[in-house]
């Protein structure tokens, strides 16, 4: 199984191995677990196969897990997280953040910070009393 870790700072875009991809604004892993950490600015994070470890950075960013059973985070800035075929965690940052994770599978959705909204399956998944919006 191939791995990939990506941690992006402003100095540095990215470190990687293992086949995955990065651009100045997106960080796409592998079919295999990955963790990839976004920037200090506005990232397009997906972690495609695998369980992967997926978590935004400062700005307002767009994470995706994608099959496999996947950590997705957000942290500051008003992201939007978006789950896969897997069992998927979802943890909100402080921002006001978009969660979908509507699969068909149970999920664990914990909003913080801010007002979040949530499209989840409702009945199947675990949605945290913090979340706002919730349909």
């Amino acid at each position: 199984m191939r791995k990939i870790l990506i941690v992006a700072t402003l100095a540095t875009a990215a470190l990687l191995a293992g086949g995955g991809t990065a651009s100045a604004a997106g960080f796409t892993g592998t079919s295999g677990n990955d963790a990839i950490q976004g920037s200090q600015q506005a990232d397009v994070i997906k972690g495609l196969g695998g369980a992967d470890i997926l978590s935004g950075g400062a700005g307002d960013d767009r994470v995706e897990g994608g099959a496999g059973n996947d950590d997705v985070g957000g942290n500051q800035g008003n992201d939007t997280l978006i789950g896969g075929s897997g069992r998927d965690v979802f943890t909100a940052g402080i921002g006001n953040d978009t969660i979908d994770a509507r699969d068909g599978v149970r999920d664990i959705i914990d909003c913080s910070g801010g007002v979040d909204t949530v499209t989840a399956d409702i009945g199947l998944d675990n949605i945290d009393s913090d979340c706002e919006n919730v349909s």
